[in-house]
């Protein structure tokens, strides 16, 4: 009983990760540039004067995902009409240099192949849990480890490409110093799940070896 405890741990967490990740690849909220809140201590000189009084906020804010630039505000000219997806939105296709998406597609091939990882280590897990085999949890965990590592090299690219990106951005954008730059929530639910993954691996590995329950015969059923 013990070990099923175990491995229904391991199975919720990574169904958890799965979710998690998906998550994050659907949405659109990686990277953003943003204004300052008005009234912040940021946005206050030494003199006491608010920084919007000596040069106007930042006509472009917006806000990047996997698939998406979406714009808070206004829309830069160099975005063709034609290739808004959504009201504010551009899909990223057209980057500005070769490097640049190529780490774009890098990101974008390893989380998907990360997800179908997971997907295909959950329904082994349940079908080990259920049949009481090791085998199918070793390659459960082995999968989720391979996910975890697809995932970190995606979550490495896309701070490659937004990185390069900013740098490019800087001089044709010329952003004030005072705006807000920096990733948001989805890019952090993606680290979220690549530590669940590794978590649930870790699990899956302790619980066929035996590590993490007392190996009394009757509880150690599993073949």
């Amino acid at each position: 009983m013990g070990r099923v405890c175990c491995f229904s741990f391991a199975i919720t967490f990574s169904i958890v990760a799965l979710i998690s990740l998906t998550v994050a690849i659907a949405t659109d909220y990686w990277f953003e540039v943003r204004n300052q809140l008005p009234g912040s201590d940021a946005t206050m000189t030494s003199e006491g004067r608010n920084v919007t009084d000596l040069h106007p906020p930042f006509q472009y804010p917006y806000h990047v995902g996997l698939w998406l630039t979406c714009y808070d505000q206004l829309i830069p000219d160099t975005v063709k009409p034609e290739n808004l997806v959504r009201e504010k939105c551009v899909l990223d296709y057209d980057f500005e240099s070769k490097s640049i998406e190529d780490f774009a597609r890098t990101s974008e091939v390893c989380l998907v192949i990360s997800c179908a990882i997971m997907l295909i280590s959950a329904l082994l897990g349940v079908a080990g849990c259920t049949c009481k085999r090791k085998s199918p949890l070793l390659l459960s965990s082995v999968l989720l480890f391979l996910s975890a590592i697809t995932t970190l090299v995606g979550m490495c690219s896309f701070i490659a490409r937004i990185l390069m990106q900013q740098n490019l951005s800087n001089s044709s954008l010329h952003l004030p110093s005072d705006v807000i730059i920096g990733f948001c929530w989805s890019f952090y639910v993606g680290w979220g799940s690549l530590a669940l993954q590794l978590f649930s691996g870790a699990i899956y590995v302790g619980g066929v070896r035996g590590c993490l329950v007392r190996r009394h015969k009757h509880d150690d059923n599993f073949i």
